[in-house]
């Protein structure tokens, strides 16, 4: 089937909402497809409604059919508005978000729906579509945000060196300024100067003191031995 003008789901905000004979669902919804859809008179013949025939596929209630009316040609601008909503939603969770006139593109695509009763008409047992998901439980144009790849958390900064404490103040007097360390400045080359040969001078002589000489003592005449002539005697 083909709408009589194209739609473009980007451009409505995506809504919940149809009418359906569709078995009441837990929160997360059906799981469901839409196996084909027409376009009917209102029973007043003075507007239309799109109908998307839709089959559960998995849980307790698979197999189960039911209908999703949207009232795209009503004379009531608030039921159009609410069925371009509903529309727009679909065209999310099943993935098709360009502009649609041939609703064939959204057949055999599961999403997940959540049917409860109709407000006002619980005790009649009519049912509608709350709310839209995709498969994994994302709301209409919320679509891949549960399956993005984590962003890798950045390098943690390293801590600034820890800097001294100021000596506290005692007595109630300011603390001195403190005298700031002088960098050493870089050592500068020595200056080099040449070496002459210088001749040696000669140590001087050292003398040791000599002692005093003592006067000689005048040598005294030996006596005569015994029974010698005396000198005068020997002349002659």
């Amino acid at each position: 089937m083909q709408l009589n003008t194209p739609f473009d789901p980007t451009q409505v905000a995506p809504n919940t909402g149809g009418v359906g004979q569709l078995p009441i669902s837990s929160e997360t919804g059906h799981v469901m497809i839409i196996t084909s859809a027409d376009q009917k008179p209102t029973n007043d013949n003075t507007g239309s409604y799109l109908q998307l025939n839709v089959q559960i596929t998995e849980g307790p209630s698979s197999g189960a059919t039911g209908v999703i009316r949207l009232n795209i040609g009503n004379s009531n601008t608030d039921a159009v508005r609410i069925a371009y909503s509903d529309l727009s939603a679909i065209c999310y969770v099943v993935g098709w978000v360009q502009p649609l006139q041939d609703l064939s593109v959204l057949y055999n695509k599961p999403f997940r729906a959540v049917v409860g009763f109709q407000k006002g008409k619980e005790s009649e047992g009519y049912t509608e579509v709350k709310k839209y998901f995709d498969l994994q439980g994302n709301k209409p144009g919320e679509q891949g945000k549960s399956n993005a790849a984590p962003t890798a958390a950045p390098a943690p900064a390293m801590p600034a060196p820890a800097q001294p404490a100021p000596p506290q103040a005692t007595g109630g007097f300011p603390t001195p300024p403190q005298p700031q360390q002088q960098v050493a400045a870089p050592a500068q080359p020595q200056q080099q100067y040449a070496v002459q040969d210088v001749p040696m001078q000669p140590a001087p002589q050292q003398y040791a003191p000599q002692p005093p000489q003592m006067p000689q003592q005048p040598q005294m005449p030996q006596p005569p031995a015994p029974g010698a002539a005396p000198p005068w005697a020997q002349q002659g």
